[in-house]
């Protein structure tokens, strides 16, 4: 038995289960599915979370998961979020990927959504020059749900995209040359050989 059935108190009659989902309800809205979860922790009785769902539904309490989806997928494309981010948020609240992503098609098409503008304005707008480095920028942008092909396209049209450095290359440029070739040097390796390392590593070799 989980700990939210323990601290949980059994409905023992269907009232007790309404007022356990309008409560519910009332913090935030929820999908059917994250809600029948709650009640089957109130009561074991179907019949009593099946009244109860059908009431709801009929108050216009509780939406269809097709509904919530819609609503949620159009707040996350205007709040600059891409399919990748809507899909996993929308799984967890236990909403099938056949309902999710003809949901997402639906809603480009209703309000004329395309992904790669929305994550190349936001490039646009929020980095007027840029301080990390290439792969934390393109991870950051996945993390709100755009594919790498959108993101690499979005960095490729930006005014300052030259500057935007590998890790390889913020590294390499720190390097002090000096002491990253007597690195080498202690280990063995010939003049030919350290060349093509440092140049690998992106370390400039023209003072070498």
């Amino acid at each position: 038995m989980s700990n939210e059935q323990n601290r949980v108190r059994k409905a023992t009659r269907v009232e007790s289960v309404m007022n356990s989902a309008m409560w519910h309800l009332a913090q935030r809205d929820m999908t059917e599915s994250e809600l029948l979860a709650k009640l089957r922790v109130k009561t074991d009785n179907q019949a009593w979370i099946d009244e109860t769902l059908e009431k709801l539904r009929g108050f216009g309490y509780l939406k269809s998961d097709n509904d919530f989806a819609i609503q949620f997928i159009e707040r996350s494309f205007f709040s600059e979020y891409g399919s990748g981010y809507i899909t996993e948020k929308l799984k967890k609240k236990g909403i099938k990927s056949d309902v999710i992503s003809e949901a997402i098609e639906r809603v480009k098409e209703d309000k004329q959504i395309d992904e790669q503008d929305i994550v190349t304005e936001r490039i646009n707008n929020y980095y007027s020059e840029f301080n990390m480095s290439r792969e934390k920028l393109t991870a950051t942008l996945q993390k709100r749900g755009f594919s790498y092909a959108q993101v690499k396209e979005a960095i490729a049209q930006h005014p300052q995209s030259s500057q935007l450095q590998s890790n390889l290359e913020i590294k390499a440029a720190k390097a002090d040359l000096e002491k990253e070739v007597l690195k080498y040097v202690r280990k063995g390796k010939g003049l030919t050989v350290i060349r093509q390392e440092l140049r690998q590593r992106k370390i400039d070799i023209t003072d070498l």
